[in-house]
């Protein structure tokens, strides 16, 4: 079954990404996770992998252009959904970001107020290499 895969969503406060390259040619086989296109947005970049396995049949945008996420990017002939009504083929994307969402300073301090105490371990100096 053909079906529409859109730019995947990759943080709340990414609204658009850029189509750098595709990766495949129309008539090439993809398996699910493959990745389809490189994304530039304001906070990552990243290959857009594909959410299903199946025949990569056309892009529907163009290298340098400009896409909303969740707009549709391109079209696949799916495996295994031939009968499926369109509402059926749940496109769940996967996206990897290169960077991450937060800079991880929120769950180091939750870490450290967290951890129980050991007496003495902050106090003494690091013993030095001979």
């Amino acid at each position: 079954m053909r079906t529409t895969i859109e730019l995947p969503q990759v943080g709340e406060s990414v609204t658009e990404g850029i189509i750098g390259k595709w990766l495949v040619e129309p008539g090439q086989r993809v398996e699910k996770y493959d990745p389809l296109v490189e994304v530039f947005t304001d906070k990552v970049s990243m290959e857009a992998p594909s959410p299903y396995s199946g025949v990569f049949t056309r892009a529907l945008v163009e290298e340098g252009q400009t896409v909303p996420m969740g707009e549709p990017i391109c079209e696949m002939e799916v495996d295994g959904v031939a009968d499926a009504a369109p509402e059926a083929v749940a496109e769940e994307p996967v996206a990897t970001a290169s960077a991450p969402e937060s800079d991880g300073i929120a769950e180091d301090v939750a870490a450290v107020a967290s951890a129980p105490e050991s007496e003495g371990v902050a106090d003494e100096p690091a013993a030095a290499a001979s």
